[in-house]
């Protein structure tokens, strides 16, 4: 066992997250057996787009922003410019959409104790998270504001 994985405790976990805690501190064995562990997260796969924030995964929301606004957009053409786009470009925005949930269910526990972890010298990271969340919510929903505004101003 390293010898950061001899500090993250279950304290350490509390004083970080603020919220959940004692969720993370049942898998807190396994991480410090194997970084790398798999375990299932509802949250991860339900409500990405709150809880990725929330849990500071800025890259995963990058993807999953992208994703969605691609889907949008594949809608937008289909439903209201009566265009439709390959195929094979439709078919690879959905299996990265699934591919990144997937991975966000299986991997997000061993991922949030690893950012505990790094980050255990930051006492104050775990707090006034509220606002980033609604602030990210705010724009991902963007994509979907702009395609319901082109339908209320097309003649479909």
């Amino acid at each position: 066992m390293s010898e950061n994985n001899k500090r993250l405790t279950k304290e350490n976990l509390k004083q970080y997250l603020l919220t959940n805690s004692e969720f993370y501190e049942k898998y807190l064995g396994k991480y410090q057996e194997n970084r790398n562990f798999i375990s299932w997260n509802w949250a991860a796969v339900l409500v990405p787009q709150f809880w990725l924030p929330y849990r500071r995964m800025w890259g995963l929301y990058g993807v999953l922003f992208i994703a969605h606004a691609l889907t949008m957009l594949l809608t937008y053409m289909t439903l209201f410019q009566r265009r439709t786009a390959s195929p094979y470009f439709t078919l690879s925005v959905v299996i990265v959409s699934l591919c990144l949930l997937l991975f966000m269910a299986l991997r997000a526990n061993s991922i949030i104790l690893r950012d505990v972890e790094e980050n255990l010298h930051n006492k104050n990271d775990g707090k006034n998270k509220w606002w980033i969340v609604l602030v990210a919510a705010i724009l991902f929903s963007l994509p979907n504001i702009i395609v319901i505004n082109s339908l209320n101003s097309s003649n479909y």
